[in-house]
């Protein structure tokens, strides 16, 4: 596992909040998909960090700085498209909801 990974991992165990956001209003969830999309060296971690952020519940349905639903901005990337599509996939395996209003 990578160390960024187990810091992640260490934070939520310990309460940190996994929606709260940073001082460009994003989530980590939407940093970690920007590091994704941008920078090659990331796509390593990335995936994996993104997955524990979804587990934890964090939302798909914040908005990025330019006021976009991060699903809508993940969706858009084929690096970041097959993260969301193995967690969806997670949640009907596991028969949870995922279907939610963009809007709400």
């Amino acid at each position: 596992k990578s160390s960024f990974e187990n810091i992640v991992k260490v934070l939520l165990r310990n309460g940190a909040d996994v929606d709260i956001k940073d001082k460009n209003q994003e989530t980590a969830l939407c940093v970690a998909i920007n590091r994704m999309v941008e920078y090659t060296y990331y796509r390593e971690n990335s995936p994996k960090v993104m997955l524990l952020l979804l587990d934890w519940e964090s939302s798909l349905y914040n908005k990025t700085s330019r006021m976009e639903p991060i699903l809508s901005y993940a969706i858009t990337y084929a690096c970041t498209r097959n993260v969301v599509k193995q967690h969806t996939i997670k949640l009907k395996c596991a028969r949870l909801p995922f279907i939610k209003r963009l809007d709400d």
